[in-house]
């Protein structure tokens, strides 16, 4: 048996790590080296089998997505069918998996960013494309290792979200510090990433099989990519011949975890059934299907992972929606409508993780610049990837530089998810809960000493124990986790549904007690049963398995026993094996030494109820039942004595180890004293819980009752004569009523805005199990020492238990730059039974000041009536015609505005915006007789911005409580941002279901912080919980559009024909700039400059190279816009530069064609022989001209491009002139000859051949 468990600190006297310098390859590179040469061998062979194929049977090998996506034709299965890979979108990250805790700022304080030199190279991606190497956020942080061109969409916002500096601060990747993402696109993958496996801790794959439905939006029709004649494809939880490479890889190099999305499936489920599709005919080509084939199934249940999805050694990402304040219980946790479900063709549980999918801000490729929001597994996967690397380097941190094998990492990703799903345990959905980065450090910080990390091996026949000592404070809960060689692929005519296992080493955890007959089994999933909740039992699939004790006694010994079934392939079993709720300690004994005398015959205390037997005893076990109770419950609690022969005199006291440190000395933990008692008596009296208790803990319960009168005698430890101990143990359960204040949501742990318009937002949570309503709330605001601001005001909603609410005191907050500030929240009911978790203090600082604009320019068009105002920087900019107030003249980067007087000064800012549009109230809108009224009301509000902005608040009209939801959707579909509003009744009188119109009703105004972060148009949509709340609508005639001109429109609704012309929902709302304002910057207006026109030959040219426009004789020439237009008839040209709606023209320019000026000039007495000649020393080029008098000229030689090759100055006689010209180093050619005296010109054109 090996020493216990809490005894084994290190890893490194277990199975040590290698690779601790940067550069140090992690794992042997020679079997990954020839791996790679296979890979690429097998992989070109497939790829020109499928290329020829491609071209007979018409099949597309590459096609560009919307939204950034690709398709790439990879090979050809054994069907003959190809087999296509894909990235695509369907359709908040840090703070869900609590990424945000491990950075500079964060609850941590580890200040991890991934950028130790020891983790250099270590960071992998391969995806569609190339990323954007030059995007502002990578900052030369990419190595893009192959060819991949050109810049891909997908790619780059992966590539940002894993690492992305920060610079727009909402993007910040996860491990925003790590240097050299290597980076391929997916062509070849498994030979580059068996070539890279040797220097890689992690990689990024968000990207899979097509599989099952697609519809083709280039052809608009449906796509069917299974077998001909079958209703359900294969390629759906069968593990490939690539799901067998990526194994491979992974058991050689023992240090690298692959990170895969699971795909974007569950929502594309093709057309209704009966409708027409296309899928391969008998002869492999996309064609109609007939109409008596059979109607595939849809991808919208279980069994949708495709191909190498299902591989063993990767961790697979599902996708889940954000949760902004980060995860606290499986509530939280909210299933993306697209994410792909389990299990594999073999039962086992995949996906293995969650991470944000939905609605994700990261780096685009449109430019260097560039931002936009994507949905789907292929965001949540870099989210999970690039917050493992940060564990990597946390743990390096601790370990002087070595690292986790992949196995470790994976394993503490699963052992410390965070639950999610309708029951306790793993299901085929969310596969083990959603990332927990904040869990998962404490595991490898292990300050509480009650977590351990193993790596260890697995020798053939043999079986490792580990004997450890609960800490009882939490359940008992060991993962094991090891890299499976890779298993068989299964023929692909065989493969359908085929649950043939493909675990090949088959070890398992077990636990148990000495001394008691528990034996505890590790989770397990029924395949065939895939919705139900998962059991407890012997796993034969999977290569982890997690083992809890729920309730464990504090200070009992267990012992974790690991072993194998059949044979270990490869000898010995490299395992690792994580561990939480260790580091107990043994309780000391009590108990009598006679059991004649004094007994406990009974005890009743909550829902405790014991009775002794009839055999008297001096120490009795009660640790597997419970008294439950809430924090800072009081527990009434009566015990009864008898006797076993004469009982005496006798005293009681009752101790509880609040602390759980294995004693019963501690403050508070001796609950009471009897008085003396006599005879078969009563003792009665109350134990009160403390409040800081937590739900989820056990505490020991001992009872201590002992023949004598003095008190003194009394001890919790140690022998005495007569009597009896008892030992129990009470549950901490949920409270009733208990508001927690969990987090500080705005202003945020990253910096906020300087300047008057911040708002104070916290996060409520229900962790009671009655609904909470009505209950104050209060801040206190304070810079240093002084007060700021201090805050009262009403929770005016219904919060249920387990449920959560923003909520946002209705005060802006003013905020000086570079300044510290403590804000200080107090919230609950007064009568809530846990007030230690009511209160919340934080810091937060606020930025530097924002930059003034600086490439901002003012033009005065030539009429002198209109202005073009400029940004160059490509920021947003709001122009005004005042220093301080003023009016707001419109914003961009390009605004034309007309304007009288001489006054041509205007002033422009950085995102120093803020206004109201809409009806302010309802009674502004025009009256109606009847109509108006209160109900769940579903159209949507059409919306058009034409800046970044922020909807922050809007007055709101509701009937009765409840919880509403308003979410913007873009035109493809995607959220952009999302609103909970636990909403009360302005009503006079609340009720549920319809209501008429209540004049008395002002309404409340509700914040709102919608934040949609480029222009477009949008829906906001409302969703109810539940049948509770109600809003107003209004049936008057409103006035669309509502507009702030330049800003923001609301243009209509969604309604009805019939009530398109009804109001909906907000009334006065409140709109900013998004970003922090900088002040206003003056600029003076300048005439706009007209471009000037230059000649090269035949080619002109504008000084100006923008928004041009050529003209010929006063009309435009089609298609020319350049900077250089090739004049092809002589005229008069000009050139027009145009800003917003000013146009300037240039100077006219006259210009001949050489053609038409030699057409001029010629037969005016100059004569040019031999014609064609070679112009050479033996036959020069001759020129003959007859002078009027005796005067200076100028010869020119040109080519038909306008160049001069050869000038010459001779002085003429008045007569006839004959002048030589050696030209030898010209080439043959036709070149023109112009000779120029006392202001006129004579040209013709002469050849050269030699």
């Amino acid at each position: 048996m090996k020493p216990y468990l809490f005894l084994i600190l290190t890893l490194a006297s277990i199975f040590p790590a290698r690779g601790q310098e940067s550069g140090v390859p992690l794992s042997n590179r020679a079997p990954l080296v020839r791996l790679a040469g296979k890979y690429k061998a097998v992989g070109d062979l497939r790829s020109d089998i499928a290329l020829r194929l491609a071209r007979e049977k018409n099949w597309p090998v590459f096609q560009q997505l919307p939204g950034g996506g690709v398709i790439r034709l990879e090979r050809i299965d054994k069907l003959g069918l190809p087999v296509y890979t894909l990235t695509s979108n369907n359709i908040r990250s840090a703070a869900t998996t609590g990424t945000d805790l491990l950075w500079p700022g964060g609850s941590s304080g580890l200040n991890l960013r991934g950028a130790s030199p020891l983790l250099l190279s270590r960071l992998g991606i391969w995806d569609g494309g190339a990323t954007l190497a030059s995007h502002q956020e990578f900052g030369g942080r990419i190595v893009q290792k192959d060819r991949a061109l050109p810049a891909n969409q997908h790619a780059t916002h992966v590539a940002g979200t894993l690492v992305a500096a920060g610079i727009n601060r909402p993007a910040r990747g996860m491990a925003f510090g790590a240097s050299n993402l290597i980076a391929y696109d997916f062509l070849n993958d498994n030979a580059e990433m068996a070539r890279e496996a040797p220097m890689l801790l992690v990689s990024n794959h968000s990207y899979g099989a097509l599989a099952g439905w697609r519809f083709n939006e280039g052809q608009n029709r449906w796509e069917w990519y299974g077998e001909s004649g079958t209703n359900e494809d294969y390629k759906f939880g069968y593990y490939d011949i690539t799901a067998r490479e990526w194994d491979e890889i992974a058991w050689n190099a023992p240090y690298y975890l692959i990170v895969k999305s699971a795909g974007n499936n569950r929502n594309v489920n093709g057309p209704a059934e009966g409708s027409a599709y296309y899928r391969y005919n008998k002869e492999g080509v996309m064609a109609p299907a007939p109409g008596d084939a059979p109607f595939p199934s849809a991808n919208d249940g279980y069994d949708i992972l495709p191909l190498y999805a299902n591989a063993k050694n990767i961790l697979l990402v599902g996708a889940v929606n954000p949760i902004p304040a980060g995860y606290s219980e499986a509530s939280d946790v909210v299933m993306a409508s697209f994410s792909g479900w389990g299990p594999t063709d073999d039962g086992r549980i995949k996906p293995d993780i969650m991470g944000n999918g939905v609605g994700v801000l990261s780096t685009s490729s449109a430019s260097d610049d560039g931002y936009t929001i994507l949905s789907g597994t292929s965001m949540s996967s870099p989210n999970v990837a690039g917050t493992l690397f940060l564990l990597q380097e946390l743990y390096s941190n601790l370990h002087e530089g070595e690292f986790m094998r992949s196995a470790t990492l994976r394993g503490l990703a699963i052992h410390t998810a965070g639950e999610a799903g309708a029951s306790p345990g793993p299901d085929y959905r969310f596969g083990w809960g959603v990332l927990n980065a904040g869990k998962a450090a404490e595991v490898i910080l292990n300050t509480s000493g009650s977590h351990r990390i193993l790596e260890a091996s697995l020798e053939q026949g043999t079986q490792d124990s580990y004997e450890l000592l609960a800490s009882g404070y939490a359940p008992l809960e060991v993962t094991i986790c090891w890299t499976d060689p890779e298993a068989d692929t299964i023929s692909e005519e065989q493969a359908l549904d085929n649950p043939s296992p493909r675990l090949v080493n088959d070890l398992d955890v077990r636990a148990g007690s000495p001394g008691n007959n528990e034996r505890f089994y590790p989770w397990i999933l029924n395949p065939s049963q895939p919705a139900a909740a998962a059991e407890k039992g012997d796993n034969v699939l999977d290569n982890v398995e997690k083992l809890v004790i729920p309730a464990p006694v504090h200070g009992r010994r267990y012992v974790v026993t690991i072993s194998h079934k059949a044979a270990l392939k490869r000898g010995p079993q490299p395992y690792s094996l994580i561990i939480s709720g260790a580091g107990g300690t043994s309780y000391c004994s009590s108990g009598a030494q006679e059991n004649t005398g004094l007994s406990i015959s009974s005890i009743q205390a909550g829902t405790l109820n014991y009775t002794a037997g009839e055999e008297c005893t001096t120490y009795t076990n009660l640790l597997g039942e419970y008294i439950q109770a809430r924090p800072g419950a009081i527990v009434p609690f009566s015990i009864q004595t008898g006797s076993c022969g004469s009982s005496g005199s006798h005293t009681i006291k009752v101790f509880g180890d609040w602390n759980n440190d294995g004693d019963f000395t501690g403050e508070g933990e001796l609950l009471a004293v009897s008085a003396v008692l006599t005879g078969n008596s009563t003792f009665e009296g109350n134990i009160h819980i403390p409040s800081s208790l937590s739900a989820g803990a056990f505490i020991r319960l001992r009872i201590v009752a002992v023949s004598t009168s003095s008190a003194a005698e009394v001890s919790p430890c140690g022998a005495y004569q007569k009597g009896e101990t008892l030992d129990t143990s009470i549950e901490i359960i949920k409270p009733a009523r208990d508001l927690s204040v969990e987090a500080l949501i705005s202003p945020s742990a990253s910096g906020f805005c300087p300047g008057g318009r911040n708002l104070l937002s916290i996060l409520l949570r229900n962790r009671g199990t009655e609904a909470l309503e009505g209950f104050p709330l209060n801040a206190e605001i304070r810079e240093g020492a002084s007060v700021i601001a201090s805050l009262q005001e009403t929770f005016n909603g219904i919060l249920q238990p387990g449920d959560t609410a923003v909520y946002t005191f209705p005060y802006f907050i003013a905020a000086a730059p570079a300044t510290r500030y403590t804000f200080t929240v107090h919230a609950g009911p007064d009568d809530d039974q846990v007030i230690a978790n009511n209160s919340l203090e934080a810091v937060r600082q606020s930025n530097t000041a924002a930059d003034s604009p600086a490439g901002i320019r003012a033009l005065i068009c030539e009429d002198g009536q209109k202005a073009v105002l400029i940004d160059e920087e490509q920021e947003t900019v709001y122009w005004y015609d005042q220093l301080q107030g003023g009016n707001l003249i419109g914003a961009g980067d390009t605004v034309t505005t007309a304007f009288t007087g001489s006054n041509t000064t205007f002033y422009g800012a950085i995102n120093e915006f803020s206004g109201r549009l809409g009806p302010a109230t309802k009674s502004d809108l025009p009256p109606v007789t009847q109509g108006d009224a209160y109900h769940q009301y579903t159209p949507s509000v059409m919306i058009e911005t034409k800046v970044p902005l922020v909807i922050e608040s809007a007055r709101m009209y509701t009937g009765n409580p409840g919880k509403i939801s308003f979410t913007v959707y873009d035109n493809g579909g995607t959220e952009i941002a999302r609103s909970v509003q636990h909403v009360g009744a302005s009503r006079s009188t609340a009720a549920p279901g319809p209501l008429p119109d209540d004049p008395l009703d002002t309404g409340r105004t509700y914040y709102l912080d919608l934040r949609i972060p480029r222009p477009g148009n949008y829906l906001i949509t409302v969703d109810y919980e539940g049948t509770d709340a109600s809003i107003f609508r209004s049936t008057s005639s409103p006035d669309y559009p509502y507009s702030i001109p330049g800003i923001m429109s609301i243009t209509g609704t969604t309604a009805s024909q019939e009530a398109e012309n009804n109001y909906y929902y907000f009334y006065g709302m409140s709109v900013s700039a998004l970003g922090c304002p900088g002040p206003r910057t003056a600029v003076q207006g300048t005439p706009l400059e007209a471009p000037g026109i230059t000649q090269v030959g035949d080619t002109l040219f504008s000084s100006r190279g923008t928004e041009l426009q050529w003209y010929l004789n006063g009309e435009p020439l089609e298609d020319e816009t350049g900077a250089r237009l090739q004049a092809k008839v002589s005229g008069t040209y000009q050139v027009t530069t145009s800003l917003g709606n000013c146009i300037v023209f240039s100077e006219p320019y006259s210009f001949t064609t050489l053609d038409d000026l030699i057409s001029g000039l010629e037969n005016h007495g100059l004569i040019i022989y031999p014609n064609p000649g070679t112009a050479n020393r033996e036959t020069p080029l001759t020129i003959e001209f007859y002078a009027r008098e005796q005067d200076d000229a100028e010869v020119r030689v040109v080519d038909m491009q306008g160049k001069i090759l050869y000038r010459e100055k001779p002085r003429l006689q008045s007569g006839k002139n004959t002048i030589p010209l050696i030209l030898e180093h010209l080439s043959p050619g036709i070149y023109a000859l112009s000779l120029s005296i006392n202001g006129e010109s004579f040209a013709g054109k002469f050849i050269i051949h030699r």
